[in-house]
């Protein structure tokens, strides 16, 4: 469910006292935050999400946005969220109909217009790595959010070649796509191999599911489900881990197809003859869709 966020105006962002010299402003700024997805960075601290939306009129919203740019940090009964410059956000604002945010914003006037406020931090969610983990010790390093609607969309199209497994094959491809441009090493062009991979992956502990109630143990969010993502996925690995992973599984593949496959080279002269193709899609950067 959306919660209230109000400015902390305790502290500036020097962390000395505000100064007094008009009267305080009777009221708080104050804006519905419709959900977030965060990880662990600094304990204790507040929270540096790894996206989030908010949502009140643009009057409202537009102040309460250029306060967090600026350092300010904002609380909740539970959640303390901070925004520092080094991390890169990108903002955007979009416009909605009330009916489409009558939860989000129950004060709005009929008639009124929302607005909604999407802050995300490209590193983790763009398809080609840009500077990602400069100083990070992981080669790779990102988010599996893409949007429940599309991988609803793709699994149905998988469906007669993969049956139930369907919807963890569009996962895998998904994943598979952000990994190769990751990686020097290749990447063979089958589905079948990507969902593979993908469970692999899993079982290595090398993909993180995100939690509601863990909060400083891993991948946290609230409100994903009702902004429309599928279950998001946080991919950390070394470039050791990503090695091992793709030698062993190009190995164990390339058995299985060697037993069943045939010995004769395909007309497209491709390691595989028979290769699923990935589902068609034109753009894997879905966080701000």
């Amino acid at each position: 469910m959306p919660f209230t966020l109000k400015l902390d105006r305790r502290i500036t962002k020097s962390g000395n006292s505000r100064p007094s010299k008009r009267p305080a402003k009777s009221r708080d700024f104050s804006v519905r935050c419709l959900g977030f997805l965060s990880r662990p960075e600094r304990d204790p601290g507040p929270l540096a999400p790894l996206w989030i939306a908010l949502c009140e009129t643009r009057l409202a919203l537009e102040p309460f946005v250029a306060n967090l740019r600026s350092g300010w940090s904002a609380k909740s009964g539970r959640f303390d969220f901070a925004f520092p410059k080094e991390a890169g956000y990108r903002w955007s604002f979009r416009e909605v109909a009330r009916d489409e945010t009558s939860v989000a914003t129950p004060s709005a006037t009929p008639g009124a217009v929302a607005t909604i406020a999407i802050a995300y931090r490209p590193a983790y969610f763009a398809l080609e790595p840009r500077g990602v983990q400069e100083h990070s010790m992981y080669a790779a390093e990102f988010i599996l959010a893409p949007p429940s609607a599309w991988v609803e969309r793709e699994a149905r199209a998988l469906a007669p070649r993969f049956g139930d497994d369907a919807y963890e094959a569009v996962r895998a491809a998904h994943f598979a796509a952000y990994l190769d441009r990751r990686t020097p090493l290749p990447l063979l062009a089958d589905l079948r191999f990507h969902l593979a991979l993908f469970r692999a992956a899993r079982q290595r502990g090398l993909i993180h599911e995100c939690s509601e109630t863990q909060i400083r143990s891993g991948l946290c969010g609230q409100g994903l489900e009702v902004c429309g993502f599928a279950d998001p996925l946080f991919v950390r690995a070394s470039c050791d881990e990503v090695a091992e992973l793709i030698t062993q599984e190009t190995e164990s593949f390339a058995k299985k197809e060697n037993l069943h496959g045939s010995t004769l080279v395909s007309r497209t002269r491709g390691l595989f003859p028979d290769a699923v193709s990935t589902p068609a899609q034109h753009c894997f950067d879905f966080v701000v869709a």
